[in-house]
């Protein structure tokens, strides 16, 4: 299973997880300046974010995720509005790799305002195109626009949009363990 995407990095990419397979994945991500964790108080901060994928059909596969942000180091679990909110989604991969072109994929996912004081649903598509070579390294772009219905930050557009370029490739002989290389750029 791939596990480039959402809480781990910021691109996703347009290769699904075979159908029927059901995939657990635990990401952790440390930060060091403000957060919505404390209502962005907090410079240190620690988010896990346990997420279930499921391959349900041929290039389709749904997930769900919770992200729980941790609070100033030792001040476990931290709270702020937003934090325990749920995630949902999908990606279905319409093109896969031929010749020059990149596979295609189309995500969609929604926060679902499940946290502490959280409000409204934001909504992000994304436009995903992945690129794989005979070295192993993989190119991907990815462009999305987000419509942020909650007040848990501060000053944030109602409408955010952007792209994100990667590459990522193998460092072991398997391919089991990759280097990732990503840049976003943001409106938000």
């Amino acid at each position: 299973a791939d596990l480039l995407g959402r809480d781990t990095f910021n691109m996703t990419d347009a290769k699904p997880v075979p159908t029927g397979l059901l995939d657990l994945r635990f990401s952790y991500r440390y930060s060091s300046a403000n957060a919505p964790a404390n209502g962005g108080d907090s410079d240190d901060d620690s988010v896990l974010s346990p997420e279930l994928v499921w391959g349900c059909c041929n290039n389709v596969e749904v997930w769900a995720s919770l992200t729980m942000w941790l609070g100033d180091a030792g001040n476990m679990p931290g709270g702020g509005d937003g934090n325990f909110d749920a995630y949902v989604g999908g990606l279905w991969r319409f093109m896969e790799p031929n010749g020059v072109w990149p596979a295609m994929a189309l995500m969609n996912s929604l926060r679902v305002p499940t946290g502490d004081n959280s409000s409204g649903v934001d909504w992000e598509f994304r436009l995903v195109l992945t690129n794989e070579y005979d070295s192993g390294i993989r190119s991907h772009m990815n462009f999305f626009g987000i419509v942020a219905d909650n007040d848990n930050i501060a000053n944030n557009r109602d409408f955010q949009y952007g792209a994100v370029a990667g590459l990522d490739g193998p460092l072991c002989h398997d391919g089991a363990i990759r280097w990732v290389l990503d840049y976003e750029y943001r409106i938000s």
